[in-house]
């Protein structure tokens, strides 16, 4: 779409609508962000520097800010907060010409975003939220694990996203006998880790740093059930591919299941 006018803003005259801290941040203009932008207009100035709004995501999300409409003598910017009250992320500074913006994947919660004034000349302004759904189809955690089904010769795959707002993703699969296990995981940061689990969450093996093609972790299982963790704080989209080839029968693994080998006779030297 395309910007075709001003945005409405408020006037040094309309009544303050937003509180000056967290404790009482407006909580009726933003609310609950769930697929529809809001927009809100409110005013900042020397006597009344900073506008909280308080918010809430029932999914994870990103979050895109844009504060607009500032008069030309002064500059504002924003500043992302947590439940707890602690900063975690801000805009530039904002202008009249320069619209403020600010972009940040969120968890599922409460969250609050202050509007600050920089000069206290006064300005007008008007502050667009525009959420959008994250895919996150993997479980996030053991218990909830998207499962892969029983591996075979042919690569089951999956890709999803992992980051700060959401840093684990699970993922179980299942041997039906003894088998050479083949794992592959493309586009993770060069932060990212992936773990393969036993039944129990467990760790057998690790690959850290991966960078963005992880060539392969392999190993040979036992039948049962095992467990991919991948995880990464930074942003970002991944693929894992996983498969397995049944392993040559050997000897029983118990006394029950001990292999005969006949009759033994005397060799002749």
């Amino acid at each position: 779409s395309t910007w075709t006018g001003l945005p409405a803003v408020a006037t040094a005259a309309a009544a303050d609508n937003a509180g000056n801290t967290i404790a009482a941040a407006n909580t009726t203009s933003l609310a609950a962000l769930t697929t529809l932008a809001k927009t809100v207009a409110g005013w900042v100035s020397s006597a009344d520097t900073d506008d909280y709004y308080k918010f809430t995501l029932s999914s994870l999300s990103t979050v895109a800010f844009r504060l607009s409409g500032l008069n030309a003598s002064d500059d504002a910017y924003l500043t992302l907060y947590n439940a707890a009250g602690t900063a975690i992320g801000s805009s530039a500074l904002g202008t009249k010409l320069d619209p403020a913006s600010l972009v940040q994947n969120l968890a599922s919660g409460t969250y609050y975003v202050d509007v600050s004034d920089v000069y206290g000349t006064g300005t007008g302004y008007s502050l667009l939220a525009t959420p959008t759904t994250l895919p996150n189809a993997a479980g996030t955690t053991l218990a909830a694990a998207t499962t892969l089904g029983s591996l075979t010769t042919a690569a089951v795959s999956q890709s999803d996203w992992v980051g700060n707002a959401a840093p684990d993703d699970y993922y179980s699969f299942t041997l039906n006998a003894a088998s050479a296990v083949s794992l592959n995981l493309t586009g993770l940061n060069l932060y990212g880790t992936v773990t393969l689990l036993d039944g129990a969450g467990n760790q057998i093996s690790a690959v850290s740093y991966p960078g963005q093609t992880l060539t392969e972790l392999a190993t040979n299982l036992n039948a049962g059930t095992y467990y991919i963790h991948v995880n990464d704080t930074t942003d970002t989209t991944y693929t894992v591919a996983a498969s397995a080839t049944a392993l040559p029968a050997a000897g029983g693994s118990s006394l029950a299941s001990a292999q005969n080998l006949g009759t033994l006779g005397t060799v002749s030297t």
